[in-house]
C-alpha cells in the first residue's frame, strides 16, 4: 500500500509541476489581485517578491452564543498550512528573519440576537520587517501586503456557519498564494523541482481505512438507537487516519492532528482539537483475543459535537 501512495504521489507532484511549467508561460500581471496591481501601478515591484517562506497564523474569535463543533483553529490553522505546500511555497516558523513573513488571518464571529444569524468579519494580510526611507536603520514590523488590509463580512445562518469559515480560509489562503507565484515565478519553479526529488519527499502511509456499518446519535444525554448503514452510507462516512513524518491526521475529518495512544489490544487515536478519536483493535491482536465472529466490529470513531455524540461501528479494510 505504501508504495502505491509514494508512486501516487510522486506522479502527483510530476502532474503539479507540468501543470506549474505551463502556467509560467502564461502568467501575466493579470494573474495578480486588485489590490496587488495597485501596489505594482504605484511602486512597480510586489512586497511579496523575494520572501523565502511565510510563517501562517490562524486567529479565531467565537464570540458569546456561537457554538463550532467541528472547526477550531487548529483545523483552519492547517487548512491553511495546505494551501501553501500545494502551491510550493515554505512553511515556516521564525518571523524574526527579514526574508519571512507573518501570513495572519483573524476571524472574529458574533451573533445576531434573537435570531439563527451569525456576523463573520475576517482580515488577512502579510506583515514582515519594514525600513523607513527616511532612515533605513529604523525598522518597523508592518502589514505589507495587501496594499491596503480591508475587514472583509459576511452574515451566515448556523447551517453554513462552519463551511463559511472554511471557505473564507481556503479562498484568501489562495488569493495570497496566486500573487507569491506571481511574483516568485522563478523561485517556486526551483521549489516545486526540489520537491520531486526523492531525498525532499515526505513520508505518506495511509495507516488505517475503516468502514462503518453501525451510527448510534445521542443528543444531550438521550438514549441512543443504532442505525444500520447502507452500503452509500457506509462508504460517505468511512474513517481514514495517514501518518505524514510521524504524524498522523484524521484525513476524513478536515485533516485534523492525531495523537495516538497503544493500551493493550487497542490503538487509539485522539484529535488534538478535542474533536473526537478513533480506536483500534490491533489485527494480529484481534485474532488472539477474540474466537471468529465473537467481535463483528474492530473499530469505532467517536465524535463530539457540542454536547451531542455520534459513534461509528465498523470493520477495518
Amino acid at each position: 500500500m505504501k508504495g502505491d501512495i509514494m508512486k501516487a504521489k510522486k506522479y502527483g507532484l510530476l502532474a503539479l509541476l507540468v501543470a506549474f511549467c505551463s502556467a509560467l508561460l502564461s502568467v501575466t500581471v493579470s494573474g495578480f489581485s486588485f489590490e496587488e496591481k495597485l501596489q505594482l501601478k504605484r511602486y512597480g515591484v510586489s512586497t511579496l517578491k523575494g520572501l523565502k517562506g511565510v510563517c501562517p497564523k490562524v486567529n479565531l474569535f467565537p464570540r458569546e452564543g456561537v457554538n463550532l463543533p467541528l472547526v477550531t483553529e487548529n483545523t483552519l490553522q492547517t487548512a491553511v498550512e495546505l494551501e501553501l505546500r500545494k502551491a510550493g511555497i515554505k512553511v515556516l516558523t521564525d518571523t524574526n528573519d527579514f526574508d519571512v513573513g507573518l501570513f495572519a488571518m483573524t476571524i472574529t464571529i458574533d451573533k445576531v440576537k434573537g435570531l439563527p444569524l451569525y456576523n463573520v468579519g475576517a482580515t488577512v494580510s502579510l506583515s514582515q520587517y519594514a525600513g523607513l526611507l527616511r532612515n533605513s536603520e529604523i525598522l518597523t514590523y508592518s502589514s505589507v501586503w495587501p496594499l491596503f488590509p480591508t475587514p472583509i463580512s459576511y452574515c451566515a445562518g448556523e447551517a453554513v456557519l462552519e463551511q463559511l469559515l472554511n471557505d473564507i480560509v481556503t479562498n484568501q489562503s489562495k488569493k495570497f498564494c496566486n500573487d507569491y507565484l506571481a511574483a516568485n515565478l522563478k523561485e517556486t519553479k526551483n521549489r516545486l523541482e526540489d520537491l520531486i526529488k526523492p531525498e525532499n519527499q515526505a513520508t505518506e502511509e495511509i495507516v488505517f481505512t475503516g468502514i462503518p456499518r453501525i451510527k448510534i446519535l445521542i443528543e444531550n444525554g438521550s438514549q441512543g438507537t443504532p442505525e444500520k448503514l447502507s452500503q452509500a452510507k457506509s462508504i460517505e462516512y468511512k474513517c481514514t487516519i495517514t501518518k505524514v513524518d510521524n504524524k498522523y491526521y484524521w484525513t476524513t475529518r478536515e485533516n485534523v492532528e492525531l495523537i495516538s495512544v497503544q493500551s493493550g489490544i487497542y490503538t487509539t487515536f485522539i484529535a488534538v482539537n478535542g474533536a473526537g478519536y478513533v480506536r483500534i483493535i490491533d489485527p494480529e491482536m484481534k485474532k488472539i483475543a477474540f474466537k471468529e465472529g465473537d467481535q463483528p466490529y474492530d473499530y469505532m470513531e467517536h465524535l463530539l459535537l457540542g454536547l451531542s455524540t455520534i459513534s461509528y461501528y465498523g470493520t477495518s479494510k
